[in-house]
């Protein structure tokens, strides 16, 4: 059976749910980044407590973004890639870098023990981006993998009772996207062989009554419909 790993989101991730093709999944991997993953984790003697995240997966993200757990992609056949959880700032934390998500600032960190790493979007942030592809590159050549990279991007609006309406932090969103699309840029100029996922702009809106609630990343069932057929053609 061909298996998809995941390095990136719920908008990958959502798609398996969506469509009823959760079996299909391998390794999944979120809350983290290529700029974090290949770098050296944390020691055992500095790990913090992570017992105050209540969600089990949630917890497993936190401990496998501070450890640098490698991908176990040893079953699969594909791995897609979106980096949609790099609208999370970069920081260091006993000496590693690692990603600050919603979770980790809420309940493992205060802002007192970590530092941002680099502005996003700034050429401190390419530069070691590029890097970070760089080493991607490195650690994918013993697999035997097909790499897809799902082109996501925030959505601009929601769809409510038939009515299109703005999406909040209008600023933000804009900023984000064009980031990822510098993202994505870099990462195909230096991994070779990629394959893509763009689903249309039409679809590329929120839906209010996402399972995990209105967010500019949460899409309507045709955002998820399109990119499976994407996927099967690529399989």
């Amino acid at each position: 059976m061909t298996k998809y790993s995941i390095l990136g989101s719920c908008v990958t991730r959502d798609i398996f749910s969506a469509m009823d093709k959760d079996s299909l999944i391998g390794d999944y991997r979120a809350r983290t980044s290529l700029h974090t993953l290949f770098l050296p984790g944390i020691e055992e003697s500095n790990s913090p407590d992570l017992s105050n995240v209540e969600s089990p997966w949630q917890r497993r993200m936190i401990e496998f973004d501070l450890t640098k757990k490698p991908l176990n992609l040893a079953e699969s056949e594909f791995l897609i890639i979106d980096f949609i959880d790099d609208r999370f700032q970069k920081i260091w934390y006993q000496g590693v870098l690692v990603t600050k998500s919603r979770e980790f600032s809420e309940n493992v960190a205060t802002p007192d023990q970590y530092e941002v790493a680099f502005t996003q979007g700034s050429e401190e942030d390419l530069i070691h981006w590029t890097e970070s592809c760089r080493r991607f590159s490195n650690f994918i050549k013993q697999f035997n993998i097909k790499i897809i990279l799902h082109k996501s991007r925030f959505a601009i609006d929601y769809l409510e009772d038939g009515e299109f309406k703005g999406n909040p932090n209008r600023s933000f969103i804009d900023r984000m996207n064009t980031i990822i699309s510098k993202y994505e840029d870099i990462f195909m100029n230096e991994i070779d062989n990629v394959s893509l996922i763009k689903v249309e702009l039409e679809h590329v809106i929120s839906d209010p009554t996402h399972r995990w609630g209105l967010a500019p990343f949460h899409y309507i069932d045709s955002y998820y419909q399109s990119a499976w057929k994407q996927i099967k053609l690529l399989s």
